[in-house]
């Protein structure tokens, strides 16, 4: 009977040690869940700062560059008005009709070298653009793959989350 309850008290301090573990490992396990929940939380915030700051940037380089394409046309149209109204008053003078032909000529080789030029610095704006076009859709594509770089760590931490918040329940039952 001396063994029977020595036996006992062992067995009773080994269960005691037993619960003692798994209550330190559950805190342990509740804290760690605790702090990947707090991460977790923390990079869906950074994620979605970063996607507003994006947004953000974009339409303002969106308005930008529609306010300089509108500044360029809305310049051209005034060099175009000038230059119809100063072709105008050319013609309305009197001399200019005597001097038509040898004009002509020269307006004609005038007109073909602005011509030329205007086409020269049309192909060097849409060149532009479509580098800035290239840049901007680069930034994009290595955005969106590090938008999928977190989500991808975040599902991981989730499911590193459940399979914690799984062992806990497993160790409280």
């Amino acid at each position: 009977s001396k063994k029977a309850a020595s036996r006992n008290r062992q067995e009773i301090t080994d269960k005691d040690h037993t619960v003692s573990r798994l209550e330190e490992s559950n805190s342990m396990l509740t804290k760690d869940n605790e702090l990947l929940r707090k991460e977790n939380e923390e990079l869906t915030d950074k994620m979605k700062r970063a996607e507003e700051e994006y947004k953000l940037k974009k339409e303002e380089e969106i308005n930008n560059l529609k306010a300089a394409f509108e500044k360029n046309i809305n310049t051209e149209r005034t060099l175009k008005t000038q230059a119809v109204n100063k072709l105008a008053e050319i013609m309305n003078r009197k001399d200019f009709k005597i001097d038509r032909k040898k004009a002509n000529t020269q307006d004609l080789r005038k007109k073909e070298k602005e011509n030329r030029k205007l086409q020269l610095e049309l192909n060097q704006e849409r060149e532009k653009f479509n580098q800035m076009v290239v840049k901007h859709q680069k930034e994009l594509n290595d955005m969106q793959a590090q938008l999928v770089e977190e989500c991808t760590h975040k599902n991981e931490l989730q499911m590193q989350l459940a399979s914690k918040e799984s062992d806990i329940e497993q160790l409280r039952a």
